[in-house]
């Protein structure tokens, strides 16, 4: 059943671009019903899983300031060659795709998840799923490719699949809240439609709670939708390809993030007196090479950051052995090697201080 339930999955996957997975279904998938490691180990059932949204808390943007104060985070990265993170203890940087409509940031800071999530098998098991899925869609893309044999995606491993350790899982978990008494506005994706610059992208359902039953409704879009909310008329247009709520837990979309689309809509409480909640848990894979994944180690991003260090009044020069603040040749040695100078080390130092400031 579960090889019949994955190829189902994939097939939609590569033929629409998108796919839905029942609850019911992922847990197959993922082994919950079937695992040993799921028996006798309280620390890995699912409602001691659902808990760790409660430490999530507003993501920052390169100032220090909160974005979206209802939309609450918990960020990490994770490694495809041995589902290990690749990120911090205590925080992670996000770069948001330029083409997000709304928001004049595009760096996060959001809070790590605990080191007990790298270990909880549920989310062992999600990235997993989500590892085997893309090599999967990429073998299939491979076989219809005439690209060059040189380029990553065309590389094989031993067994005659594409080779995905250069790719990596920023795992998500987010809560949007809707509450009258403290102004809350309940909206999950204030960017409207928007990309989010992976391969892959997928939207697992954790916890409704109070919620109306047209809450969040996930829309695919194709690439010919603008960017932003949509509106009305767009809703009658063939752009839209489809349109769910993820009603039950476990309930999971994913969708090949380059090919199309995607938005998800305001939620509303069924009880006004009372907040509403939903949480989910979302995975964007990409690949580690491309500049746009924030990573603790990744030299691109300290250069992108560094102009952002510079307005909030951090003084990296006092951290570089030569007079103008920048590298000296040692420095460049390293840089060619593909270890950090210590300028950036030194910058990553500053910026890692600072989250760790906020999230301790």
């Amino acid at each position: 059943m579960k090889e019949k339930l994955l190829r189902n999955t994939i097939k939609s996957l590569i033929d629409n671009k998108y796919a839905l997975i029942p609850g019911s279904n992922l847990r197959h998938l993922i082994s919950i019903n079937e695992s040993p490691n799921f028996i006798g180990r309280s620390f890995n059932t699912f409602d001691n899983l659902k808990t760790m949204w409660d430490a999530t808390v507003s993501q920052m943007n390169e100032f220090g300031k909160p974005v979206y104060a209802d939309k609450r985070s918990l960020v990490s990265y994770y490694s495809a060659s041995n589902n290990r993170r690749t990120s911090g203890k205590l925080s992670s940087i996000e770069y948001i795709d330029p083409t997000t409509i709304g928001d004049p940031s595009y760096h996060r800071v959001h809070k790590a998840w605990s080191i007990e999530a790298d270990e909880h098998i549920i989310l062992k098991e999600m990235r997993l799923l989500m590892f085997h899925i893309l090599q999967q869609v990429l073998n299939n893309n491979d076989s219809n490719s005439n690209n060059n044999s040189n380029n990553i995606n065309n590389r094989k491993d031993g067994y005659g699949n594409v080779n995905i350790d250069k790719y990596e899982a920023m795992q998500t978990a987010y809560r949007v809240t809707k509450n009258i008494n403290t102004n809350e506005i309940g909206d999950p994706g204030p960017e409207g439609v928007h990309q989010d610059n992976c391969v892959l992208t997928s939207i697992t359902m954790i916890n409704r709670n109070n919620l109306t039953p047209s809450s969040a409704i996930n829309r695919i879009w194709t690439l010919n939708q603008p960017y932003g909310k949509s509106k009305a008329l767009d809703l009658k247009s063939e752009r839209l390809l489809y349109q769910s709520v993820l009603d039950n837990t476990l309930d999971t979309l994913i969708l090949l993030d380059r090919e199309v689309k995607h938005e998800v809509t305001s939620i509303e409480p069924a009880d006004k007196r009372q907040a509403g909640v939903r949480d989910v848990l979302t995975y964007e894979i990409r690949m580690k090479t491309d500049t746009t994944i924030d990573r603790h180690d990744n030299i691109d991003t300290c250069k992108r950051v560094q102009q952002s260090c510079h307005n909030s009044n951090y003084n990296i020069n006092n951290y570089s052995d030569t007079s103008n603040g920048f590298r000296d040749e040692k420095e460049e040695e390293e840089e060619k090697c593909g270890q950090p100078g210590r300028l950036e080390a030194a910058l990553w130092s500053q910026v890692e201080r600072r989250c760790d400031g906020i999230y301790t």
